[in-house]
């Protein structure tokens, strides 16, 4: 059975408000296409879980039902990856997935290549922030994807060294205010920060175990201002909180911080998109989304607006 992207009328699903708002998202257009993309979002986690995959899901689902432009089903049951879903779907949105090629997944071989046949043959996909955490030891998901593989949590704010319970402790409130770097302004994810270098967002930005830069295909949106946070390779709490000591007792600013750089490059790409097979495929990923603070902001919103528009060719570049 061919696993070619379906494109057949969808039915929308149902609308679901949460509490993250669209103001700044235009709304169903008279003149809507009859037929729309539609999407399978898949919520399986089998390793840490994000809070907020449920207020996330309805907020895709509110984003289809007011723009029109595609439609989504949502599940977290990996059952539901067969040859038949596949002839009823244009793409995949991976929200806060974590653990699909790791021991613990519940994917079978044969799921799996499926799944790569897929985008193969021209499926969509996107993948938001935990997305990137998925791939364990599945490198060729790695390589759809585009991160090289998940490999840890890097770093702390400059804000951090005010922590109360000590530079070098475990604090949400001080741990990830970074600097984001806008690399291409003009694209479709982009265009909340035309005019802008970078902007500052508090997020839990991964570093990966290669640079995702060596891919040719792969064009980076989003980038991480080295210079606007310190980083370590231990997250948790230092000894003045009970916990273990950090590998890097004494972190200074990048790029001066006893890391290799060649293990760490500058401006690790943040947000990128890519082409994927010898079928059109697309694919976008976004470091971003990690908390709920962000999921309420106007211009991510728009950023993964415009990342599930670009990546199924809804409207033109």
């Amino acid at each position: 059975m061919s696993l070619s992207p379906r494109r057949l009328v969808a039915v929308a699903v149902a609308f679901a408000v949460g509490s993250l708002g669209l103001s700044s998202i235009p709304a169903l257009a008279q003149s809507a296409p009859t037929t729309v993309p539609h999407l399978l979002v898949f919520t399986g986690t089998y390793g840490f879980r994000h809070d907020g995959i449920e207020e996330e899901s309805a907020f895709l689902q509110q984003l289809a039902r007011q723009t029109g432009e595609f439609t989504v089903e949502i599940t977290g049951d990996p059952a539901v990856f067969t040859p038949a879903l596949y002839q009823r779907i244009d793409g995949v949105v991976l929200l806060q997935t974590t653990g699909l090629g790791s021991s613990n997944s519940p994917l079978s071989t044969t799921q799996k290549q499926n799944f790569l046949d897929f985008f193969g043959c021209g499926g969509s996909l996107v993948g938001v922030h935990a997305a990137a955490d998925s791939g364990g030891g599945w490198p060729a998901y790695d390589a759809l994807l585009g991160s090289t593989g998940f490999d840890f949590h890097p770093h702390l704010s400059l804000e951090a060294r005010e922590n109360p319970l000590g530079p070098e402790a475990f604090n949400p409130s001080v741990l990830t205010d970074v600097t984001v770097d806008v690399d291409d302004p003009n694209h479709l994810a982009t265009r909340p920060w035309q005019g802008f270098d970078n902007f500052r967002i508090t997020e839990e930005i991964y570093r990966w175990k290669g640079n995702p830069r060596s891919d040719p295909n792969l064009h980076v949106l989003l980038s991480l201002d080295e210079e606007s946070h310190y980083w370590r390779r231990s997250i948790g709490a230092g000894p003045s909180a009970g916990g273990m000591a950090p590998d890097f007792p004494n972190p200074v600013s990048n790029p001066f911080n006893n890391v290799p750089v060649t293990a760490f490059p500058d401006a690790s790409p943040i947000a990128w998109v890519k082409p994927y097979g010898d079928h059109g495929a697309r694919v976008f990923y976004t470091n971003l989304g990690h908390s709920m603070a962000t999921w309420q902001r106007p211009d991510f919103q728009e950023h993964l607006y415009g990342g599930i528009s670009w990546a199924t060719a809804s409207r033109p570049d």
